[in-house]
């Protein structure tokens, strides 16, 4: 081995040897293993958001978790952070308050984390944006107006610059065994004078930044930042996370590929702008999708940039769940993972961002696309196998068959970015029925109340009314039919198999399908014909569902957990359904 990590890991391989052939004893054979995968990085299932470093970091990683990823091949993990709690801020220190005890706990957790082999890196969106009233002391740092009452830190002023690398080499300095960095700079919030692209009204512009052009500003920031990291030590890897880049830029994100530094990573999502077709409707995939297996071609044309100039390049992918059923730990669709890995190590990808906020769950999926980190003398093919016969005994082939069916009906999902935060499939069965209108607008990931037309929305406008669709309600209820028709198929397979997690999750991701179709059916009766009967039916068919997850949920408490909402899927909300369900049909 290359290193201590090196032998811990053929350690870690001799135990799963010995567990399989039930002693430690070894046939004779020579095992070889290059890394393919040089870095895998992965979000805590059991993670907070936000202020990870405010707490004890066992709370986010524990040892167990930190183990179980090591085993699974994950060499890397992440958290959020916002520099001036984690550096000193030097325009207003209050800001900054509590940095020192932040930086000792992040310091510690790269400790106990190298025990395993893995690095931590910090997701930063910076520099961050301030509000209006802090330009009243520091005026020639007022940049692009991008949110009511925030202003960017002007991104071409040479103090905006200084800030950035003092912060980024203390942090460095002070915590040595950091993995790295990943910046956003097109993002939720708008970091730099060009963050919306070329979007914002002339009135809000950066009078500086509005006369350079967007590529040029963004690549000097991004240079600024992975040069302080640099310096202090090159082995700290700085992701640029091209994320929206291709839709804010353009074709001029070519010419910003070609103006970064040889020390910046290109990290992009996979499925980024694929195209798909359901139903005859054409729609693309924006964010990122389990049910859809990438590369897409913009994730590709970006990638091959960077390499032409001389870069490495990193892929997003979500390896366990997405949000199209975060509320499931992982979905068991191992073909859709082991296409994905293929594709990737295909396309020379060195690095992999494995989860966002969800997806963290150390499943066989995890298991499974480790063998694809790795070059051995063993075929990747023959590793599935060998899961699935550890795992499943005598049903292995069973579970190999229903998988496929899984990843056939998986591949019916209704997708649309704003369907899968709006949609009803990531609570399910959770989601309570509405006899009578509620009038309520479905939220982001938690709440879809009988909100059809957000459901179906192709994008969500102010005016509710003034809504386009992508879908009709029509259409949801025939692809979920679709999916679950097929995923049904898979079920009957494994009909008769004892209870274990995998199973559980074949029958938990069902039920949030086919909850999303009751759901669909039941308020297009309602609002439509009204027949009492199929509604009835539905709702008896809720209760089922519900009384299914229960069932699971009292079994796997990973269940109804994801690490940006927690538990936004309880207990008590599937009883409140099993009540509501046999109220309605009293009716």
């Amino acid at each position: 081995a290359g290193s201590d990590i090196g032998v811990l890991r053929a350690l870690y391989d001799l135990e799963d040897l010995a567990e399989n052939a039930g002693s430690f004893t070894f046939d004779k054979k020579s095992y070889r293993k290059k890394t393919k995968v040089k870095t895998r990085f992965i979000y805590s299932f059991c993670g907070l958001y936000g202020d990870v470093l405010d707490k004890d970091t066992r709370i986010s990683f524990p040892d167990e978790l930190l183990e179980g990823y090591a085993r699974r091949g994950i060499n890397g993990v992440w958290i959020q952070g916002v520099l001036y709690k984690i550096a000193p801020y030097p325009f207003e220190e209050s800001l900054s308050e509590g940095w020192e005890e932040r930086l000792a706990n992040l310091e510690e957790l790269t400790r106990r984390a190298a025990r395993y082999g893995i690095k931590v890196y910090i997701y930063i969106n910076e520099p961050r944006s301030m509000p209006l009233s802090f330009f009243e002391q520091y005026p020639h740092l007022k940049g692009a107006t991008l949110r009511p009452g925030l202003a960017c830190l002007c991104s071409s002023h040479p103090d905006t610059h200084r800030y950035l690398k003092d912060a980024l080499q203390t942090v460095c300095r002070r915590v040595p065994l950091l993995g790295g960095f990943f910046n956003i700079t097109q993002s939720e919030n708008r970091v730099l004078c060009w963050s919306s692209g070329h979007k914002a009204a002339k009135e809000d512009q950066c009078p500086v930044c509005s006369k350079r052009e967007p590529a040029v500003v963004t690549a000097e920031i991004l240079k600024t930042m992975a040069d302080a990291v640099a310096e202090v030590d090159p082995a700290i890897k700085f992701f640029a996370f091209a994320w929206t880049w291709m839709h804010d830029f353009g074709e001029e994100v070519f010419d910003l590929v070609d103006l970064l530094p040889q020390n910046v990573i290109v990290l992009q999502v996979s499925e980024s702008k694929m195209k798909f077709v359901r139903s005859g409707i054409t729609g693309e995939v924006r964010d990122y999708a389990l049910s859809i297996v990438g590369p897409g071609e913009q994730a590709k044309a970006l990638w091959d940039a960077a390499k032409k100039h001389g870069l490495e390049v990193a892929a997003k992918v979500q390896i366990n769940n997405s949000w199209e059923c975060s509320t499931a730990p992982f979905l068991p669709v191992y073909d859709n993972v082991i296409q994905h890995m293929k594709n990737l190590i295909d396309e020379g990808i060195e690095h992999m961002m494995l989860s966002w906020t969800l997806g963290g769950y150390f499943s066989d999926n995890l298991k499974i696309a480790s063998s694809y980190f790795f070059e051995d003398e063993c075929n990747q093919e023959d590793v599935y196998d060998e899961v699935l016969t550890r795992n499943y005994g005598s049903y292995a082939e069973q579970v190999k068959e229903a998988v496929s069916h899984f990843c056939k009906g998986f591949g019916e999902y209704p997708f649309n970015i704003y369907h899968i935060y709006r949609g009803p499939s990531n609570a399910g069965v959770a989601n309570l029925l509405y006899p009578e209108p509620s009038g309520m607008r479905s939220t982001t990931t938690c709440y879809s109340y009988d909100d059809v037309k957000g459901w179906c929305a192709a994008w969500p406008g102010d005016d509710i009314e003034g809504w386009p669709e992508l879908y009709t309600g029509e259409v949801l209820e025939a692809q979920y039919d679709k999916l679950c028709q097929e995923w049904e198929k898979g079920l009957a397979i494994l009909e008769g198999m004892p209870v274990c997690e995998f199973y559980d999750m074949a029958v938990y991701g069902y039920t949030l399908f086919k909850s999303s179709y009751n759901q669909t059916a039941y308020y297009l009766l309602r609002d439509g014909e009204r027949e009492e009967e199929k509604m009835r039916k539905l709702v008896e068919s809720e209760k089922e569902l519900a009384l299914k997850a229960y069932e699971i949920m009292l079994r796997n408490s990973s269940v109804g957990y994801e690490a940006a909402n927690h538990y936004y899927v309880t207990r008590s909300m599937l009883m409140e359904k099993i009540v509501q369900c046999d109220y309605l049909s009293s009716l």
